[in-house]
This record gives C-alpha cells, sequence and structure tokens, in this order.
C-alpha cells in the first residue's frame, strides 16, 4: 500500500474522529477497516424501511461526542425522549415515571422521606473527583435506602449501561447523570448509521484514505516506521499509527507490547443483551419506555421521538444490563424470554404485528468499565512501550463513557499522532 504519515487501524466512531484529527494539521492519513462498511457498534441496519441500531443508543447532547461531531461539520435532528408514557417499573407494579422535580414530587413510586432524600441526592451531585475511587453500589447506598436507592440504581444504569456498580467508580457515574440531567440525550433520524455516513464523509474530504475490507494482522518497527501488516494487500508503512480497536485486538496486533497486554487484562467489558423490535402497529399507544427499579431492565420506543420508522412502524429497543457471566451460553435463552415478557407487559400481543426480531445476547456497550480501584482511569493514549504508537477507543480515555468516552480519546490520540510528525520535523 506504500506509505503514509499515519495510519488509523479501525474504522468505527472514534478510528474516524481520530483519523479526521490527524488530518486537520495537513497530515497524509491512512484509515483501514476490517469489515466493508464503517461505524462499529454504531452502524445501524434497516429492515422493512425501518432503522435499527444495535441496541439502544442515544446521543448526550452535552457530550463530547455531540460537540466533536459538530465541529467536524456532521449535523443531524432528532428529539430528547419526553412522553407522558413513562413507567418505572418496580414489585411487578407499573408506575408513573418521575422526570423532573414535580414528577419526582407527584409520584406513587416514593413515600415522603424517599423523595426528599432522593432530591437532596440528585442535587448534591458535583463534578469533582473525590468519589472516583468509591463503589457506586456504597455511594448510592450512602445517600439513599430502599426504593429510593432502587430508582437512584436504575438511574444510574441507564445513563452508564453497566449493571455492575459494585465496581463502577461512582465519580464517573455521578459526572453521567449530571450529564443526563443537565442537556438530556437524543434519538437521532436515521439512527447512528446517519452520523456514521456524515463523520466519513467530513474525514474523506480531508484527504484521509479509507481502505474497506482491510483488516490489520501486525504491526513491527522496520527502517524507522512502523510496517503495518494486513491481510491480502502490501504492507503499509506509517511514522505513527493509532489502533482504533478493542483492547485484546490492539494487543494481537503488537503482541510485543507489555502495555497493551496489561490494558487487556484489566479492562472490565460493560455488556447488554439487547431485543430490537420493529412492530407494524402498536397493541398500547400509551407506553412508550419502562424502567426497571429492582431489575436491570429497559425498554424504549425509539420511533416516537425519531424518524426511524417507516409506513407508521414501531421501532422498540429492549435491553438488560449484564452483570458477570449473565446471557453467556444457555442462559442466553433466558434473558431473552424475560426481555420478551418486558415488551409483552408494555405491548400485549406484540408478537402478532412483528415484522422483524433480533436478539444480540451480550452485545459490547464499552469496552472498560470505569472501576473504583483503578480511580475510574482507563488507558492512557500513547502506548508506553512503543513510540509512535497510540489507542483510541472507549477503553483509552479517562473523559466521559460511552460513546463520549470513545470519541474524547479520538481526539487526543489523533492530535498526539500529528505532533510525532511535527517533532520529527522539528528533530
Amino acid at each position: 500500500m506504500g506509505a503514509t504519515d499515519v495510519a488509523v487501524i479501525g474504522g468505527g466512531l472514534s478510528g474516524l474522529v481520530a483519523a479526521a484529527r490527524a488530518a486537520d494539521s495537513g497530515a497524509k492519513v491512512t484509515l483501514l477497516e476490517r469489515s466493508g462498511v464503517l461505524g462499529g457498534r454504531a452502524t445501524s441496519q434497516v429492515e422493512h424501511g425501518s432503522t435499527l441500531n444495535q441496541g439502544p443508543h442515544a446521543l448526550y447532547v452535552g457530550g463530547t461526542a455531540a460537540r466533536t461531531l459538530r465541529e467536524l461539520g456532521v449535523s443531524w435532528t432528532g428529539a430528547a425522549p419526553h412522553s407522558p408514557y413513562f413507567f418505572a417499573e418496580s414489585e411487578g407494579a407499573l408506575h408513573p415515571m418521575p422526570t423532573s422535580t414535580l414528577g419526582l414530587l407527584k409520584t406513587n413510586l416514593l413515600g415522603f422521606a424517599d423523595k426528599i432524600a432522593l432530591a437532596r441526592a440528585l442535587s448534591g451531585m458535583t463534578d469533582d473527583h473525590a468519589l472516583d475511587d468509591v463503589p457506586a453500589s456504597e455511594w448510592i447506598s450512602r445517600l439513599v435506602s430502599g426504593r429510593a436507592r432502587n430508582f437512584l440504581s436504575a438511574l444510574v444504569r441507564v445513563s452508564t449501561y453497566a449493571a455492575d456498580l459494585e465496581q463502577l467508580s461512582a465519580g464517573a457515574a455521578m459526572r453521567q447523570l449530571r450529564l443526563a440531567g443537565n442537556k438530556g440525550v437524543m434519538y437521532v433520524d436515521g439512527g447512528w448509521q446517519h452520523l456514521v455516513d456524515e463523520l466519513a464523509t467530513h474525514t474523506r474530504a480531508r484527504g484521509v484514505s479509507i481502505v474497506l475490507g482491510c483488516a490489520a494482522r501486525h504491526l513491527s518497527r522496520e527502517h524507522g516506521m512502523w510496517k503495518v501488516t494486513a491481510e491480502g494487500t502490501e504492507p503499509l508503512f506509517a511514522h505513527a499509527v493509532v489502533l482504533a480497536v478493542a483492547p485484546r485486538v490492539a494487543h494481537a496486533i503488537v503482541p510485543e507490547s507489555e502495555h497493551l497486554l496489561r490494558v487487556a487484562n484489566e479492562c472490565v467489558p460493560i455488556h447488554a443483551a439487547c431485543l430490537d423490535v420493529t412492530l407494524a402497529k402498536l397493541p398500547n399507544p400509551r407506553h412508550h419506555f419502562t424502567l426497571g427499579m429492582d431489575s436491570a431492565d429497559y425498554l424504549s420506543l425509539h420511533s416516537a421521538f425519531a424518524r426511524v420508522g417507516a409506513d407508521g412502524a414501531a421501532v422498540f429497543h429492549v435491553a438488560r444490563y449484564l452483570r458477570g457471566d449473565e446471557g453467556r451460553g444457555d442462559d442466553a435463552a433466558r434473558v431473552k424470554m424475560e426481555l420478551c415478557a418486558l415488551l409483552e407487559r408494555a405491548q400485549p400481543g406484540w408478537q402478532e404485528h412483528a415484522l422483524y426480531t433480533r436478539f444480540l445476547p451480550r452485545m459490547v456497550v464499552s469496552n472498560a468499565l470505569p472501576l473504583a480501584k483503578s480511580w475510574g482511569k482507563r488507558a492512557p493514549s500513547a502506548v508506553a512501550d512503543a513510540s509512535g504508537l497510540f489507542c483510541s477507543g472507549d477503553w483509552a480515555a479517562d473523559s466521559g463513557m460511552l460513546a463520549d468516552a470513545a470519541v474524547a480519546s479520538a481526539n487526543v490520540a489523533g492530535v498526539l499522532a500529528r505532533g510525532t510528525l511535527a517533532a520529527r520535523a522539528v528533530a
């Protein structure tokens, strides 16, 4: 393939942003993506004219991803998920879901004392890092008890997509809750595929060469440059490389790196089971959302807020935030049955109207949970034992979670990669 200034391996959101940032300085950038499409977990699927993301996806309006996408020229439309048909499920009963201070005061989900304690807890959250080494479960138990504890735990799960609150950093959880509460989230018209397609267009416009169907297999040093050995093609030589792939894939590409081996072993992924469903019609138009108080389950009618359903079709994303080995192997059938039952409670007889159903038993939501034992910190962008090698992804950033973490690390990795070129020029 010849030579380039910066090679980016991986064409998800993080890889595309890293490539765009590196190219902003005028560097020659080549991006290699092993599959035939860009986007990774942000790709969407069209079935019967309706668009389904890979499980529930929401864009945090005030987050790093939204801000960076706007800076790179990406535009989108959509709406925040607000509806009178939101419910909290507790002990088998449905309650109107409080989505505001007034709603919290009116709900029959909580007693008066619990309401006061929860309101104090939510109003007392800050952006400092004093709680980074405290497990989220411990922090929640300090603040509230009973149903209020279940409610706050549910808010943490739905904003972080993480169920393992015993390992999750309370500081990371608190900052994510504040982000959700300050400006909220948006469901994107056309699904996240729209963001991928626009970002790819603006990345190419910066001169980035994107090669699809090209799987990088190994990195090695040769004549002072990185040699990228890829399947079925000539090697690519680069002065700097950004690995925008999962941590274990990164180590497989650079097996000599002790740094990447340690990171791969220390990362704790976040998994979710996702039931994605398109219905020809809604059996119950007055139920748009369910959040489990004493379960890690979630249901949302995305087509009520974003243009993703064709010809009046309803697009549901039903999910369970998984703990440990839940949903693995034979357990996947149980999880799917329980998610189907959740949809049945919201939309009785939904299977009679199903146009398409897809079950993802253990989707990787994020490659690295911010751990309390690590003060919420994740891997640095620069690979310590490999000069000119950088990491980009939701496992290589100390800022934000989910897509925000992936894009934050991409901003850093892209700038560091082009900085390597500037250092070479000075030398």
